[in-house]
């Protein structure tokens, strides 16, 4: 979890490691506007716009998350 920071995305990354690092926050943010949504497409309620801006705020904190150092050794040909 960077700077402390609590996240779904950052919890769901600990467990999952996909090639494509934003993929977890990706995926936890169309969850949650999924859930924002959910009244509103099956019965024509209101739109839950808490979940929805927890949706872009777990959005924001993949894309703010920083990539690791690479951790390889450079071999030398001779």
């Amino acid at each position: 979890m960077p700077h402390g920071i609590f996240s779904l995305g950052a919890t769901l990354s600990l467990f999952w490691k996909p090639s494509y690092r934003l993929l977890p926050w990706a995926f936890t943010s169309a969850m949650l506007t999924l859930a924002a949504m959910w009244d509103f497409w099956t019965r024509g309620g209101s739109i839950d716009y808490i979940v929805l801006g927890l949706a872009g705020y777990e959005m924001m904190i993949g894309l703010m998350e920083e990539e690791a150092p690479a951790t390889f050794r450079s071999r030398r040909v001779e």
